[in-house]
């Protein structure tokens, strides 16, 4: 929790243990509050924290328990004493309940339809809207594609899930990313799955109190679909002629206005090679 958002709000997951640690202090630490409780950890707990009369310890394992959008707020109060206040350290730290998500982002040999532009408010450099659900690519192109979990740290844990990736329905892998050849519009679907052994759900409960159907397997899933350019599949078709050249070489908008002016042509050429024959009789 040290980069963007996550230096301010820190995101976790319901049911996540979070251990915290304060710097070290010559007088040490003297209490912790959880959402402006006092909290408490001891040897049942963790090697780490300490019982009795030493219940002050710098370290201090915490259940984010509670639901989505939730807020928990972690404070350590220090015997040290701010010289220009006359009060004593306190350091905080704010979490918040996410829901876990798991998104395809793409790694190379395809890239994200573009949407539009807009502009910031404060910058005027246009900025492109993408989709996240449709990607581009050229005919015959190896793409690869990574599934990105959220929260971001679950991507620096080999072990945060397992993996189930389909193409057009079929099982493809189980890897955390994938490399294939699309043919023709292809669907592109994984299925993450988040699950804690037996041991540490045991864990919890015994700790914690955690109920062992709060802390059961968790699952999410993304599904995307990627399209081969259409420039790509006229080239690769080898269509000929004088349309299949202007279609390949000409801009969309372009191509657009040909076709109506062409039909606009048919529109008051007809009307009026029918008028002139009638008054020819």
């Amino acid at each position: 929790c040290d980069e963007g958002i996550d230096r301010t709000i820190c995101r976790v997951m319901n049911n996540e243990i979070v251990a915290l640690t304060a710097p070290n202090i010559e007088d040490g630490m003297v209490s912790w509050q959880v959402n402006g409780q006092s909290y408490r950890c001891d040897s049942k707990i963790s090697a780490d924290c300490v019982n009795g009369e030493k219940a002050a310890t710098n370290t201090i394992i915490v259940p984010m328990t509670g639901n989505d959008g939730d807020t928990i707020t972690i404070t350590a109060n220090t015997n040290t004493v701010n010289k220009e206040t006359n009060q004593a350290a306190q350091l905080m730290r704010t979490f918040r309940i996410t829901e876990p998500e798991v998104t395809i982002e793409p790694v190379s040999g395809a890239q994200k339809k573009v949407l539009g532009a807009y502009e910031d408010l404060d910058d005027d450099t246009p900025i492109s809207d993408e989709s996240s659900k449709v990607f581009t690519t050229q005919e015959g192109q190896t793409v690869e594609l990574i599934a990105n979990l959220y929260p971001g740290f679950l991507n620096q844990q080999d072990d945060a899930a397992t993996y189930e990736w389909t193409l057009n329905g079929e099982i493809y892998s189980t890897d955390k990313s994938i490399q294939f050849v699309p043919d023709g519009k292809t669907t592109v679907g994984v299925v993450a799955k988040r699950e804690m052994s037996m041991d540490d759900r045991w864990a919890q409960n015994q700790a914690f109190g955690a109920q062992i159907s709060d802390t059961a397997p968790l699952t999410f899933s993304a599904s995307v679909q990627i399209n081969i350019e259409e420039e790509s599949l006229a080239q690769n078709k080898g269509v000929t002629g004088f349309f299949a050249s202007v279609s390949q070489n000409t801009p969309f908008y372009l191509l657009f206005v040909l076709k109506m002016a062409l039909i606009m042509s048919i529109m008051l050429f007809v009307p009026s090679l029918i008028l002139s024959v009638g008054k020819n009789h």
